[in-house]
């Protein structure tokens, strides 16, 4: 009586297989759930791709500093032994300053390689924020960097 189900059963088992195999990569290409010490605005960075990644990239999120005058920016890594990879104030590069919490909506950057600024201690780079306004972010001590990044951008 079940003999007519014997063709089908190999194809329908790879068929489960190929599906099962699209459906994990898939979900390992997600970002990692966003963690609660972050901003709820804050945007899934992708890391420079890899053969298989699991969830790779960074969450970055930024606020206004409690003393009400300063930007303070956190990038966090998922899967990390200590998840916060930077955290600082930063400043604009247009004009040197904070910006108003009406300002400080990021977007993701167009290549996560070029996002990296050279903060004033030459072992450390720093991510530099990228806001709707089509302004910049980088931390108080790499303020020269918005020149390198404003030139990478710009090709």
């Amino acid at each position: 009586m079940l003999t007519w189900y014997k063709p089908w059963l190999p194809a329908a088992a790879l068929a489960a297989i190929v599906c099962a195999i699209w459906f994990v990569s898939w979900w390992g290409g997600q970002p990692s759930l966003r963690p609660r010490n972050m901003p709820r605005d804050s945007v899934w960075i992708h890391a420079p791709s890899l053969p298989f990644e699991w969830h790779h990239g960074w969450w970055f999120g930024c606020w206004i500093d409690a003393d009400g005058r300063s930007n303070r920016c956190r990038l966090w890594g998922s899967g990390l032994d200590k998840p916060i990879v930077f955290e600082g104030q930063y400043i604009s590069c247009k004009n040197q300053s904070p910006v108003s919490a009406n300002e400080l909506k990021l977007k993701v950057p167009p290549d996560s390689s070029a996002m990296w600024v050279c903060t004033s201690t030459t072992e450390i780079h720093a991510p530099a924020a990228f806001l709707q306004n089509g302004d910049y972010l980088v931390p108080v001590t790499s303020a020269r960097g918005c020149e390198g990044l404003i030139k990478a951008m710009k090709q």
